[in-house]
């Protein structure tokens, strides 16, 4: 079943790496798949979230990202 989904105007922002916290690495560019970003973006609010989540992770701990928003014809490829 596929959601119901909605534009709500949020807009995207970039999310660059943090040193020793936040690493990028966008696989699906990676891979080579078709109209797929060389970087990562989040809506705002899910990138002001990320960022205070990782004020929460031990001094030792990180993150890794490696998709977030993607075109549709990303997804398509994906899934179909």
């Amino acid at each position: 079943m596929i959601p119901d989904l909605k534009e709500n105007g949020e807009p995207l922002v970039e999310i660059k790496p943090i040193a020793n916290k936040l690493f990028i690495e966008p696989r699906y560019f990676l891979e080579d798949i078709p109209n797929s970003l060389n970087k990562i973006y989040l809506r705002r609010e899910a990138a002001t979230k990320l960022i205070k989540a990782l004020q929460f992770i031990p001094e030792r701990m990180s993150f890794i990202l490696y998709d977030g928003f993607r075109p549709l014809q990303v997804q398509t490829f994906l899934y179909n």
